[in-house]
């Protein structure tokens, strides 16, 4: 990894990651914004009311802040992290102007926070413009032209300013063609093998390696010409999908292609960026189990202000949340056919494509071959206990794909940058996306107020559906996904839930990624004879 994606600056010390677990994420996100609602009340106080050494003391505050966020950066996920600093820095630009015009006679006008200027080394003024923000933005692909309007400045001071912190615009990654083949053969070994150009080029941002098109395309023509081929003839015009900012709608559904081996995936996706927001596999179709992932969600993406699902009862706890989070707007649970779901369908086109097919071929097989049986409680439980973390490292890999591949409908932008860009358009607008659990708080500008709600009721809508307060009855689609274990012996259940059983059949079928030529079909065969044997030691078999 070069210096500028390891955030290293000239000769200053780069900060090594500090292990934080999930709680501790979130109680210092709340600790620190403890410290930050007395510094904004200051900030938005008449002036009458300001005590120049308050000032002064919420000034050091903010310092300390910044240098904290500064030795977190690498322990932090991005979108908190962004957060916080968009957020301090505002605050701090804000204090400055405050600390200003109290220096300053009667009469004085500073310029705006907006726009600060500052006396450089040599004794002339110059915009301020904040250091880690502009990092931040350019690791994510902004364009000059657009920092331009961020900072409010021409592109000579953008160049400056790269010159003065000893930066350069992000370029290629230098990498042979051996090279980069040997990364593609990798990404299309963990998958289904059908990763296309904007796919492959996901998966290569994901690994810190940028390489330009025309050479990921020429290289996969090499290797797969057939492939290149049949993806150009399924090509089909997408229909026109519009929302007004990010977390106005989330699609979530149910994935069920591999339901006849117990294995549904429940995802979501946001439907102004392309997040991926959640997908995980499970061996049941609880409502319990699609609540936890949703909440979860929420807590690094923000909550969205409507939720559209089909009428299936695993997602009924999400739809009594959201009715009770979202309250104080209409219908922040839409219920339609799953041809109005259309973000998450088109989405498990391409995980079947890219991903499950491999599965489904695999389980096929082993049938096939005699060594699975469906109606075996303990072949099943086998397969579960060796292909649902496979499973769930290839929907990891997929959503970092899919996260960061580039969206021909957004000039090429990635599902991960656009979902910047739109918090902090909306941060601009008064709209504090992550922090605030209501659909449009009150400080929300009016012309925003009037653009949203007319956007949510043009596809919040379903005319064709069925009334709001109609629950689902029977014929409604709802999986249910029976446990694997029903009729065996309690003593067998009790064995194979022991930590200890599964660590034995871990180490003796060995590690379960990356999958082999054969896609886990030895590992399978040996965990069903490994647990034979210490069932036929345990009990009467």
């Amino acid at each position: 990894m070069d210096a500028y994606h390891a955030g290293i600056i000239n000769d200053e010390p780069v900060h090594q990651p500090i292990p934080l677990s999930h709680n501790e994420i979130l109680m210092l996100y709340e600790d620190i914004h403890h410290y930050l609602d007395p510094i904004s009340i200051l900030v938005t106080s008449p002036p009458d009311l300001r005590d120049p050494d308050d000032v002064v003391d919420a000034q050091d505050d903010i310092r300390e802040i910044l240098e904290l966020l500064n030795s977190l950066q690498l322990s932090l996920p991005v979108n908190i992290y962004t957060d916080l600093m968009v957020t301090v820095g505002q605050l701090e630009q804000s204090l400055d102007w405050l600390a200003e015009s109290l220096n300053q006679p009667e009469g004085f006008l500073p310029p705006p926070p907006g726009r600060r200027w500052v006396r450089g080394d040599n004794g002339r003024m110059r915009l301020d413009i904040d250091q880690d923000l502009m990092l931040l933005l350019m690791e994510h692909g902004w364009k000059d032209r657009e920092l331009q309007e961020m900072f409010g400045c021409v592109r000579s001071t953008l160049q400056n300013r790269r010159k003065d912190w000893g930066w350069s615009k992000r370029g290629f990654t230098v990498t042979s063609d051996l090279q980069l083949t040997e990364h593609i053969n990798r990404f299309q070994a963990s998958t289904t093998g059908l990763l296309g150009v904007k796919a492959l080029q996901g998966a290569l941002r994901s690994a810190g390696v940028f390489v330009p098109r025309y050479r990921v395309r020429e290289i996969l023509r090499s290797i797969d010409p057939a492939g290149v081929t049949l993806r150009w003839a399924r090509n089909i015009k997408r229909r026109v999908y519009s929302v007004p900012y990010v977390n106005s709608l989330w699609h979530i559904d149910g994935h069920h292609k591999l339901v006849t081996w117990k294995f549904v995936i429940h995802g979501a996706i946001n439907g102004h960026s392309r997040v991926i927001t959640f997908l995980h596999a499970s061996t049941n179709n609880r409502a319990d189990s699609v609540l936890d992932l949703f909440l979860n969600a929420t807590e690094r993406w923000g909550w969205p202000a409507r939720v559209r699902a089909d009428y299936g009862g695993e997602n009924l706890l999400v739809k009594d949340v959201m009715e009770h989070v979202r309250s104080n707007i209409r219908r922040p649970f839409i219920q339609g056919p799953s041809t109005r779901n259309q973000r998450i369908e088109r989405l498990w086109v391409d995980l079947q494509k890219w991903a499950t097919l491999s599965y489904r071929r695999a389980f096929e097989a082993l049938e096939a071959e005699g060594v699975l049986d469906l109606n075996s409680p303990l072949h099943m439980w086998c397969l579960h206990f060796c292909y649902l973390p496979m499973l769930n490292q290839s929907l990891n890999d997929f959503r970092v794909f899919w996260n960061n591949h580039g969206v021909r409908t957004m000039q090429g932008r990635t599902p991960v940058d656009q979902h910047l860009r739109s918090r902090v358009e909306a941060k601009k607008r008064g709209i504090n996306i992550m922090r605030d659990p209501l659909a449009l708080p009150p400080e929300t500008p009016e012309a925003m107020r009037g653009d949203t709600e007319q956007n949510f009721e043009y596809y919040g809508i379903d005319n064709f559906g069925r009334r709001e307060t109609r629950q689902p009855q029977d014929m409604d689609q709802y999986v249910v996904v029976p446990p694997v274990l029903v009729g065996v012996q309690p003593g067998v259940q009790a064995l194979l839930e022991q930590q200890e059983t599964k660590q034995v059949l871990s180490q003796f079928a060995g590690p379960s990624w990356l999958p082999g030529v054969d896609w886990g079909r030895q590992r399978y065969i040996d965990t069903v004879n490994k647990l034979g044997e210490i069932l036929e030691n345990r009990f009467d078999f």
